[in-house]
């Protein structure tokens, strides 16, 4: 089975980091349209936190090549300081790291520089680490590159590079109530950490005006700490059985002691007794509970608060009108939904799928009325019966087939061919 073995330990990240992102074993992820759907996710969240979406889509970029090639990998903002303008933000301080373990093809990494990439130099960023450096037209946007024991790191940043070495014991960091809340079980798949108090830092003035500051807002968590999401092997192992993933978040808040951390699993953390069996070939699974209503509640809720205070006024004013509009036929979506989605990878790719009830044509009516009013964003085929929602270089693809709901991610528009430079 492709997940067998246990990865190394990646080193710890320097503490008091605004935010990193651990993937530790994303094996299960390597065909090219997950990966894909990967890089567009890190490229989206990176460009809504520091406010540049060149900088996101060269970390989104890395990556899905990490990803592709099946090798563990960090990504971690050390530091960040912008001020808000009128019509964007204007960044002052960056320092950022992306480190991959021994990639098999470093060329295609450096693939994913912004070109030209400036004035090149060779210095050392330790004794016997020697990396290359591409000065830009700011300080933070300078890139550093460095390729030493059995790894590639890339900074962003001036001092990048020698600040991504200042690791701890990861007991020291701030983020460790919320590691200590976990469910105990077996290793990690992926983490993703957001320090809130460094990014109220960041941007003191305007934390509450940003898109993740509002967001945050409205599902009543700015006042946090911290947040920890993680997706790790279950302590639910069962030889019979693919690998049963648990996804949970943990936060902790600024009103309680520091050791005080909550936990809320938003996936089953043992094996259901009612769960469809998984494709054939699977190697991992992810069981959740199919609460459409909850989910698109909270969408729209997120998508409403991630405006401006001008947005939020037309937004909340269009969901209003949709669920006005389309509650028959989200209650119709609701009832011929089975009890779980399982997600779900290995040699199919990964997948997301629902058992329905009622037959296809009570499902497909249903979705038209929950989905069609979208427009260009999520498109109908009629005569494949999916929808489609597009991003960057990735899609995701729905519809009925078998009896079920099928969620899978496509290839839209693939990366240009890898070559070294």
């Amino acid at each position: 089975m492709f997940l067998s073995g246990a990865a190394a330990a990646q080193p710890a990240f320097p503490p008091g980091s605004l935010m990193w992102i651990r993937a530790d074993d994303l094996r299960g992820l390597s065909g090219e349209p997950a990966a894909a759907l990967l890089g567009d996710g890190v490229s989206r969240a990176i460009t809504a936190l520091i406010g540049d979406a060149g900088t996101g889509r060269t970390m989104g970029s890395l990556a899905a090549e990490a990803t592709r090639q099946g090798r563990p990998w960090s990504l971690c903002i050390v530091e960040y300081a912008a001020e808000q303008g009128a019509a964007s933000r204007r960044i002052e301080r960056l320092s950022a790291y992306f480190r991959v373990d021994a990639p098999a093809d470093g060329g295609a990494f450096a693939s994913a520089l912004p070109r030209p990439p400036g004035e090149k130099e060779t210095f050392l960023v330790a004794p016997g680490r020697e990396a290359i450096g591409y000065d830009r037209a700011e300080p933070w946007q300078r890139i550093e590159w460095g390729r030493w024991g059995g790894e590639l790191r890339v900074g962003f940043g001036a001092g990048s590079l020698a600040r991504s070495l200042t690791g701890a014991d990861p007991a020291a960091g701030d983020w460790s109530p919320c590691e200590a809340a976990l469910v105990p079980g077996g290793r990690s798949v992926v983490t993703v950490w957001l320090d809130l108090n460094a990014l109220r830092r960041a941007m003191p003035d305007e934390f509450t005006e940003t898109p993740v500051g509002r967001v945050l807002a409205a599902c009543r968590v700015s006042s946090g700490r911290g947040l920890l999401l993680s997706v790790a092997h279950s302590a639910a192992a069962d030889t019979q059985r693919p690998a049963l993933y648990a996804a949970s978040l943990t936060w902790s808040s600024r009103g309680e002691p520091l050791d005080v951390a909550h936990r809320i699993d938003l996936t089953e953390t043992a094996w259901p007794a009612d769960l469809p069996p998984a494709p054939a070939g699977s190697g991992w699974v992810m069981a959740i509970r199919s609460g459409w209503g909850d989910w698109i509640e909270a969408l729209l809720h997120a998508w409403v608060y991630s405006g401006s205070d001008r947005q939020q006024v037309g937004r909340a004013a269009r969901r209003t009108s949709w669920m006005r509009d389309r509650g028959v036929a989200l209650a119709g979506l609701i009832r011929a939904s089975g009890p779980y989605v399982v997600l779900s990878g290995g040699e199919h790719g990964p997948e997301a799928r629902c058992a329905l009830s009622g037959g296809a044509d009570r499902f497909r009516g249903s979705a038209a009325g929950v989905f069609n009013f979208l427009g260009p964003t999520i498109r109908p085929d009629p005569d494949r019966h999916l929808w489609r929602w597009t991003l960057d270089h990735s899609a995701l693809e729905w519809g009925d087939e078998s009896g079920n709901l099928i969620v899978r991610p496509v290839v839209v528009d693939p990366a240009p061919a890898f070559s070294a430079h």
